[in-house]
């Protein structure tokens, strides 16, 4: 039986080190430090940035950029980014989902 994204997001909270808000301060933190390595050249490419380590990888998409993530750190959380934007997806209203 599969998971639902309820069931998911507490299991993955029950095995977070860091809150949201921890973990996208230092994402962000991340990102700005690294930003002009690779806007503009990599822009609508994804970046999942490990926040312990300062690691990052890319892919052409969020799921290629959080697998490369995974096979590295298989126990961490990611902070992803769609770099050149705001926010890495939009929904159809309009709402930015970090």
């Amino acid at each position: 039986m599969r998971e639902g994204a309820g069931e998911v997001l507490k299991r993955l909270k029950s095995k977070a080190r860091y809150t949201t808000e921890e973990l996208c301060s230092k994402g962000e933190r991340i990102y700005a430090e690294i930003k002009e390595k690779l806007e503009p050249t990599l822009n609508n490419k994804f970046v999942a940035i490990e926040v312990d380590s300062g690691d990052y990888f890319i892919g052409n998409d969020a799921i290629e950029a959080a697998n490369k993530a995974r096979e590295r750190y298989p126990s961490s959380v990611f902070f992803l980014v769609r770099i050149g934007y705001p926010a890495a997806f939009r929904t159809k209203r309009g709402i930015r989902v970090l």
